[in-house]
């Protein structure tokens, strides 16, 4: 991977570090989406964690993301930001290989997952705690002219392994029992072992950054001009109209979709009242499937963004992927295609709506620029206001999802579709369960969240129907090349042809 000039020789300190950078993402890329697929529900479940707890582990990411403002503090305050991000880094990774390990140290009368839980909610803090020391190690590391291309591609080149993975370790589960039946001490040992080793493969990650130094090593200098920070300048932000709408998005979205999650891979893993997919299945069509999408998608909205403006392009892709509860929810385990097309498309929308979102954040962040003359750094106020209100959100999603899963497992209602309904839907049977109920609930939420976006500021952007009319005359375009190419084949291979010129006839 070559992203310096030319002049510069292979051995410039810079240059291993971005390939030391790299190679530690493609270990921690491996941890995170084997631990984000079939094997952690198998191994919660296998632990004997209830339906109702898997509310509590879809917001344990989000409470432990509560941890970055002591963690920003220190920083500020104190340095050490390269020991922070490997001690908190290496024990938060490490976390989920003694999570592993505890049900085999419990004794067999008491239950297993109360400690996974609490131990898994340590390891996130302490993961949580390291990113805003990661964000500012790397930005002094990272040149600004090269910044954007080099996480571009190191985001290709680590999706591979991500990719492998997550399928080879649900042919893992699929061959040596993972698909057995569920319920506390199934597959316990395999999935156990298959956590561990990520967490081993994480702690990789964290422990290659040993070879990088950190260029500003040390305290940071405190400047005695500086008011001291208190906790209501938290509140600053709040003022600005523009950025309640901002937050009202994030939080509202956060509430709708964290407990998604957990609750998804229950479903699609469940026989009884879910899908009962296969792990390869499930890993394939969750998260391999998702990610090629995603990775196709990204460079046009990306385009849209810069072109006609962050606000339709939040309303647009917010729009769509408001419907992908209802594309999971329309499945069933003898037709699944005509829902999942509806989450493809969803999947296509989500980097519209993640890059809008990142770069209203980016925009806000500008008020840095103005903490010269307000030392408080409304940027850094927005940055933390808004980290506190998705852990908020989080949280809340995760209990809503768990009472939900609570008080309606075993739920059921059946129903017949009536016959003559599009994409084959006609006359197939429909058990309604509470599962349904939570896609339901996520569905009106997000359209509740996306309805903020319609307060957002941007001047200068497209009108909304505008971007859609070119969006669909784009799309048509497209369309039409592609339908008729086949029929023009023959002449454009004539014209591409060599023609021998014809001879003269005197």
């Amino acid at each position: 991977m070559r992203l310096l000039p030319a002049q510069d020789a292979d051995r410039s300190p810079l240059q291993r570090d971005l390939r030391t950078v790299t190679l530690a993402w493609a270990f921690g890329s491996a941890w995170l989406w084997i631990i984000s697929g079939a094997v952690m529900t198998r191994f919660v479940t296998a632990a004997g964690l209830p339906d109702w707890g898997f509310g509590f582990l879809a917001a344990i990411p989000f409470l432990g993301a509560l941890s970055q403002l002591p963690a920003s503090w220190w920083i500020n305050a104190r340095g050490g930001r390269r020991t922070l991000f490997l001690v908190l880094g290496t024990v938060g990774r490490l976390g989920f290989t003694a999570a592993a390990v505890l049900p085999w140290l419990m004794p067999a009368s008491l239950p297993a997952w109360p400690g996974v839980v609490a131990v898994l909610l340590l390891a996130w803090s302490c993961m949580q705690a390291t990113g805003p020391a990661w964000m500012n190690w790397m930005s002094d590391l990272i040149p600004r002219r090269i910044r954007g291309r080099y996480f571009a591609r190191r985001a290709s080149l680590v999706t591979p392994v991500a990719i492998a993975a997550s399928i080879g370790s649900a042919l893992l589960l699929d061959a040596f029992g993972g698909g057995g039946e569920p319920g506390p001490g199934a597959d316990l040992g395999l999935t156990s072992a298959m956590v561990a080793a990520a967490g081993a493969l994480g702690a990789i990650d964290i422990l290659l950054f040993l070879r990088i130094a950190d260029p500003h090593a040390g305290p940071r200098k405190q400047r005695h001009d500086r008011p001291p920070f208190r906790v209501v300048d938290l509140l600053n932000p709040l003022r600005d109209a523009h950025f309640r709408h901002f937050l009202g998005l994030n939080f509202g979205f956060t509430l709708a979709t964290a407990f998604i999650g957990q609750y998804l891979w229950l479903y699609v893993l469940d026989a009884e009242q879910g899908l009962g997919w296969s792990n390869l299945k499930a890993n394939l069509l969750i998260i391999s499937v998702p990610m090629v999408t995603a990775l196709f998608t990204r460079p046009f909205w990306g385009r849209m963004c810069d072109r006609r403006g962050k606000k339709p392009v939040v309303l647009i892709s917010g729009g769509v992927v408001c419907f992908g509860a209802v594309g999971w929810g329309i499945m069933t385990p003898e037709l699944f295609w005509p829902g999942y097309l509806i989450v493809i498309l969803t999947t296509a929308a989500w980097p519209g709506m993640e890059l809008a979102n990142f770069n209203f954040l980016l925009e806000f962040s500008k008020d840095a620029d103005r903490s010269r003359r307000d030392e408080r750094g409304a940027g850094a106020q927005s940055a933390a206001l808004l980290s506190v209100a998705t852990a908020v959100a989080g949280g809340l999603s995760g209990l809503v999802g768990g009472v939900v899963a609570h008080h309606l497992r075993g739920w059921s209602d059946v129903r017949v579709l009536p016959a003559g309904l599009p994409l084959g839907l006609g006359g197939v049977v429909f058990t309604f369960t509470f599962f349904h109920v939570l896609f339901a609930l996520s569905t009106l939420l997000r359209f509740g969240a996306l309805a903020f976006a319609l307060g957002l500021r941007e001047p200068a952007a497209a009108g909304t129907r505008d971007v859609v009319r070119f969006m669909a005359a784009g799309l048509y375009n497209n369309v039409r090349v592609a339908a008729t190419t086949p029929v023009r084949l023959p002449g454009l291979a004539r014209k591409w042809a060599y023609r021998l010129p014809r001879p003269r006839v005197r």
